[in-house]
């Protein structure tokens, strides 16, 4: 169900895309340029927006460095981020109302996508302290089904990422100054401090139709961010709850064209033979998020599965995630 849903959020942004719009004045024939950019413009603000919550979803370990010997690990980290119910809910009843031609704008919502992520990752360190390494990619082109899942003709992502963690308290010891102390026992948890930058390019292609030749989005993206991340070991190590606070300060710059062959209307000018656009790539939008996140650890040997809840006090956006790992 949670799946269909998803390809329904996908699907009303590729028909508000790939739309007509007509007014009185002009025939229902005439593509209507400037809505389409309209629309458009709303599609990529949202996927500039999704783009943090996304990257940094990935790479959250529920173990804190080690107050001891070093750590080296790595692991698989898949995720995906969903809407608020009640905007889904709008979403699939608007895809299932689509009535072709003459839309009414009104009737529908900004168009909201989400797609899933996944990434690879890889830390090491010493004592109360090490570095994480991050890297996603796919493409349509390697993975058939993501046509599907993002609604479009062809999606391409690509993300590397480096962070580094401080452990101010580990189960009842600090590295404040290279001087440790112990107090408290079993009730003192283990405090985290990270740090670190993700860079992402990413890639929309929507497929041709009746009306447009082409739709096609590229998006570059920086996120920086700090948390603060509390964790504790139970039973012995084998269970590692956590939560923790994120901020993240995101630019990105997007840059989008489109063509048809069909009659345009578009900037007060009716272009017989179709026309072209291009909006450049002077738009960089910067967007600053706070994110609760918290989730379980569960470690068997040197095995290690982490599931997460991450939720966007800014955007409202809410993500689920799951890593398998291997740690020493």
């Amino acid at each position: 169900m949670c799946s269909k849903r998803i390809a329904a959020v996908l699907l009303v942004g590729v028909f508000i895309c790939a739309g007509l719009f007509a007014d009185e004045e002009i025939p229902v024939y005439v593509f209507q340029g400037d809505a389409l950019n309209t629309q458009i413009k709303k599609y990529v603000n949202n996927i500039s927006k999704l783009i943090p919550d996304s990257v940094t979803t990935q790479n959250i370990w529920s173990h804190a460095p080690r107050s001891g010997r070093g750590m080296i690990g790595f692991g698989l980290n898949a995720s995906i981020t969903m809407p608020e119910t009640s905007i889904l809910s709008q979403l699939e009843n608007s895809a299932k109302g689509f009535g072709g031609a003459n839309v009414d704008l009104s009737k529908f919502p900004e168009s909201i996508p989400f797609f899933p992520a996944f990434a690879i990752d890889i830390r090491g360190g010493g004592k109360f302290f090490d570095v994480g390494l991050t890297g996603m990619w796919a493409d349509t082109n390697a993975i058939e089904a993501l046509s599907d899942i993002v609604g479009g003709s062809y999606y391409a992502h690509r993300t590397i990422g480096i962070d580094g963690r401080v452990g101010l308290l580990s189960d009842g010891e600090s590295s404040f100054f290279g001087r440790a102390f112990r107090g408290g026992g079993i009730f003192i948890p283990a405090v985290v401090f990270q740090m670190g930058y993700y860079f992402t390019w990413m890639s929309l292609g929507f497929p041709a139709n009746m009306h447009t030749d082409s739709i096609n989005m590229e998006f570059r993206n920086d996120a920086y961010f700090f948390a603060l991340q509390v964790s504790k070991k139970l039973l012995r190590g084998l269970l590692n709850p956590f939560l923790g606070l994120k901020l993240i300060i995101s630019s990105t710059v997007t840059e989008y064209n489109w063509s048809s062959k069909q009659k345009v209307n578009f900037r007060d000018e009716v272009w017989e033979a179709g026309a072209k656009y291009s909006s450049g790539t002077d738009t960089r939008d910067t967007f600053t998020y706070l994110h609760l996140y918290g989730g379980l650890g569960v470690k068997y040997s040197m095995f290690d599965l982490t599931i997460g809840l991450s939720y966007n006090l800014i955007s409202e956006h809410l993500a689920v995630s799951a890593a398998v790992r291997m740690i020493w």
